[in-house]
């Protein structure tokens, strides 16, 4: 990785990220569940809708990957990212990935991923909001 980058990114050099797993995680996130197991903190209301993942590789040592939902628990959009290089790393398995909305447990998650390159890009609001 560029050494410019070592503040905007996340280096993770350790294991190979299996693009296609990354892909087949990212979908079973998609829709409305109740996202306990991936924030740090409880919740009154738990149930978060993700709408989109998008991952690219513009590159060969950079990977992008946007979450559009209509809100987040502390932490989750970070706990996100590093569930789903834990699968792309084959550490967690499709199928553990998806019991984690069933067991609710912050612990069954993966690595909550470092700030760096975490930004804020867009927030949308409802025309009908006051």
């Amino acid at each position: 990785m560029p050494p410019l980058c070592r503040n905007t990114a996340w280096h993770y050099p350790y294991k190979k990220i299996d693009l296609s797993l990354l892909e087949k995680g990212a979908d079973l996130l998609l829709g409305s569940h109740d996202f306990s197991a991936f924030s740090t903190k409880k919740s009154d209301n738990p149930i978060c809708n993700i709408e989109k993942i998008s991952i690219e590789k513009p590159n060969s040592y950079l990977i992008k990957i946007f979450i559009t939902g209509d809100r987040f628990l502390y932490k989750m959009a970070r706990t996100l990212i590093g569930t789903l290089v834990q699968v792309g790393t084959k550490e967690i398995l499709l199928p553990d990935l998806k019991d984690l909305f069933s067991h609710k447990l912050r612990k069954k998650a993966g690595v909550t991923a470092p700030p760096h390159g975490l930004c804020l890009e867009k927030v949308y609001y409802d025309p009908q909001f006051p």
